[in-house]
């Protein structure tokens, strides 16, 4: 188990990474991690939302999301940071799409209007997909949207479920992608011990907002008690 009071914070525990990358004081960080592995499109600028979803009805089930954004054009991204896999994983998160799916569309638009929905679930293990016999433990991300069974064409593009394995990263190098880079210190980020120098301004950031020391008290408190009441 890894220690609570390395000198950066764990990123693969779910509130250090809302910690580090659902700051408003910098979007930066989301921003740099969404363009890394998203690639249909650009994105400019994003805006956080409130990540707990009110049900229409008292009974039916509540959605806390990890960290909610929007770009400028009203697309959505959704992003949950999954250290351990459970079966019914994909289950919650097609619970969590539909949530938003009312929201691409603003009152009075024509359906032809909607915005795209991306769910990005960040795995601490390898997806395991329905009929799979192996997980696929030689890439880093897979994608998956609504398909047709017979002809295997796209049915509708405005959903996207983007899965980034951890344990699929490897070391960087010069020649590792931006994605592959951003991955490593995601997950390594709480075993080093010093800030890493000669890297670029993304990853000098990166490095700055996960140090310990440079992290509001109140938050500090909540994150060590989770990994405190984890490890116990």
């Amino acid at each position: 188990m890894r220690e609570s009071k390395s000198r950066f914070i764990d990123l693969t525990r779910d509130y250090g990474f809302k910690i580090v990358m659902a700051d408003e004081d910098h979007p930066e960080l989301m921003l740099g991690f969404l363009n890394a592995v998203i690639t249909d499109r650009e994105i400019v600028s994003i805006r956080f939302l409130n990540t707990e979803l009110l049900p229409p009805e008292e009974t039916a089930h509540r959605s806390n999301y990890d960290v909610l954004c929007t770009d400028s054009e009203g697309n959505r991204f959704l992003t949950e940071m999954q250290d351990k896999w459970y079966d019914y994983f994909p289950d919650r998160l097609m619970a969590y799409a539909g949530g938003q799916v009312s929201r691409l569309l603003k009152q009075g638009e024509q359906y032809s209007s909607m915005r795209k929905l991306y769910v990005i679930s960040i795995l601490g293990d390898y997806l395991k997909v329905r009929d799979e016999e192996h997980p696929r433990t030689d890439v880093l991300l897979r994608r998956a949207e609504v398909r047709m069974n017979d002809t295997g064409k796209s049915l509708m593009d405005r959903q996207s479920f983007i899965f980034l394995q951890l344990p699929a990263a490897k070391e960087p190098t010069e020649d590792s992608t931006i994605i592959e880079k951003r991955t490593w210190y995601v997950r390594e980020m709480v075993n080093y011990k010093e800030k890493l120098s000669g890297l670029n301004v993304y990853f000098d950031q990166l490095f700055e907002a996960s140090d310990r020391n440079n992290i509001e008290k109140g938050k500090l408190s909540i994150y060590d008690k989770m990994v405190r009441d984890e490890i116990q």
